[in-house]
């Protein structure tokens, strides 16, 4: 991204020229600088050729090195733009979507219902160009690999809200649409009920902490864009 920034520096300076001649020069005098010039002297003066023929064969030589010279700043600027051109592309094509999941998972419990907070979800749309719209899922894990859906909830848990613990964020209603080059924040709420007569000792381990594994999807491709397994205090 340098380079281009330098290629739209001197756009708008009228400096392409210079540039341009700055490459070839560069290339000239490195393929000026190698033994090409010294063999052919050698050379000629072994085989006793006079000063004229080493003049116009040298300056035939420079004349090559400077087409060759013309040539190689032509393929490296080429390339740049092509690497350039691609990230671009990249950019433009595939969404780029940040996610950071922070602060320490918490519960609001109600007889069998048990609501898992994410207090501080920051998500942000890094593309160029690009709507995204993000999910998340919830799953609590046991240590004998079964695995529940928690799903999320569709209003604010006013009660975390007015919790002394509460980062004061507001509720991320799912999914999350952003526009591009943009972001959002706020807590994640999800739910499950346990089946009636299911002890909570199976989905906890020895430590009576919780398991729980979240991902986070795009809702038009359904690919994964991240995941994390976590543990919460019961």
């Amino acid at each position: 991204m340098r380079h281009f920034e330098e290629v739209v520096k001197a756009q708008t300076s009228g400096g392409l020229i210079i540039l341009f001649v700055k490459a070839l020069l560069r290339h000239w005098w490195a393929l000026m600088s190698c033994a090409g010039l010294t063999s052919v002297g050698i050379w000629m003066t072994c085989t006793q050729k006079n000063r004229q023929g080493i003049l116009w064969t040298s300056l035939a030589l420079a004349a090559i090195f400077l087409l060759i010279a013309t040539y190689k700043a032509w393929a490296g600027e080429h390339e740049l733009w092509t690497d350039e051109r691609q990230k671009v592309a990249a950019l433009t094509t595939r969404p780029s979507v940040s996610i950071a999941v922070h602060g320490t998972y918490a519960h609001v419990a109600d007889d069998n219902d048990l609501i898992v907070i994410l207090p501080d979800v920051s998500i942000a749309n890094q593309s160029h160009g690009l709507r995204v719209a993000i999910t998340a899922d919830l799953w609590m894990l046991s240590e004998g690999g079964a695995q529940r859906w928690c799903p999320p909830e569709d209003r604010p848990v006013v009660a975390w809200e007015q919790s002394q613990h509460s980062f004061r964020n507001r509720a991320l209603t799912l999914p999350v649409n952003l526009e591009p080059r943009s972001a959002d924040r706020g807590y994640l709420a999800f739910s499950h009920r346990l089946p009636r007569g299911t002890r909570r000792p199976p989905w906890t381990d020895e430590h009576q902490n919780w398991h729980y594994r979240i991902e986070f999807k795009d809702i038009h491709t359904d690919a994964l864009i991240c995941q994390e397994e976590v543990t919460g205090a019961n």
